[in-house]
């Protein structure tokens, strides 16, 4: 079921709305007592580029990236939307 919600929720989020990674990129950041975006990538298992560019809205929010969110931070689906969508609550 969870996948099934994850798989809904892909096609409902905006990508390439810098506000929308920001929000996600800084709760983990908080949550994870993590100093810097390079400890944000370790966490992650990402490269520190990919971060950067989320960072300067050159790349947005992807279906990939939610699932590396989910595998590696332990949140919920619903959590992770949660986030996503305060970030969007922010560019209104």
């Amino acid at each position: 079921m969870e996948l099934y919600n994850l798989i809904t929720f892909i096609g409902g989020i905006l990508v390439g709305l810098e506000g929308l990674s920001m929000n996600l990129l800084d709760v983990i950041i908080k949550e994870f007592a993590l100093k810097n975006d390079a400890q944000l990538a370790k966490k992650l298992g990402v490269k520190p580029s990919r971060i950067s560019k989320m960072r300067h809205g050159a790349l947005g929010v992807t279906d990939s990236f939610i699932l590396v969110v989910y595998d590696n931070t332990g949140w919920s689906i619903e959590r992770i939307r949660e986030e996503i969508k305060k970030g969007e609550e922010s560019l209104l």
